[in-house]
């Protein structure tokens, strides 16, 4: 992605995000769109924390995705990480990032991916994940009293 990136610059992360929606559009494997994710997460060390212009029309397909198999779930979950400083400037695409990570706490496949994403989110996004703390502690709680988890996720 490294030489992609400095070939094309913004412009490798605005062909993913055609693609993505495209590979939505034409209903397409999850795999397909679990391999685009994971390249546009590939690119995120490389955007400027003010890019308006691609991310928020790539972060609105979300919740558009097949997630029809936990790992496009799973990585879905791991970009959210990865742009987690981003995401601090765009708080109106938090929602749906936000509900991702409390869903996967749900399933014990998912917990720890779900969690370190959570993590990063609330790491960046301190003041605006307050809002969201009412849908989060319920769940915690019950997969805490409910859900065998290792120890080192417990603790996260």
């Amino acid at each position: 992605m490294m030489c992609m990136y400095d070939v094309l610059g913004n412009r490798a992360i605005e062909v993913l995000g055609n693609y993505l929606l495209i590979s939505i559009d034409q209903n397409q494997s999850w795999q397909r769109q679990e391999s685009i994710i994971y390249l546009i997460g590939s690119g995120s060390e490389y955007i400027q924390s003010d890019e308006n212009q691609i991310l928020p029309s790539i972060f609105s397909l979300i919740p558009k995705l097949n997630f029809s198999n936990n790992l496009i779930i799973k990585t879905t979950l791991q970009v959210l990480g990865q742009y987690s400083n981003w995401l601090s400037n765009h708080q109106d695409i938090l929602q749906n990032c936000v509900h991702l990570c409390i869903n996967g706490l749900s399933n014990s496949e998912l917990i720890e991916s779900s969690s370190i994403a959570l993590k990063e989110l609330i790491k960046e996004n301190r003041i605006y994940m307050s809002k969201y703390l009412h849908d989060i502690f319920p769940i915690m709680k019950n997969v805490l009293e409910n859900v065998h988890i290792q120890s080192n996720d417990r603790i996260r």
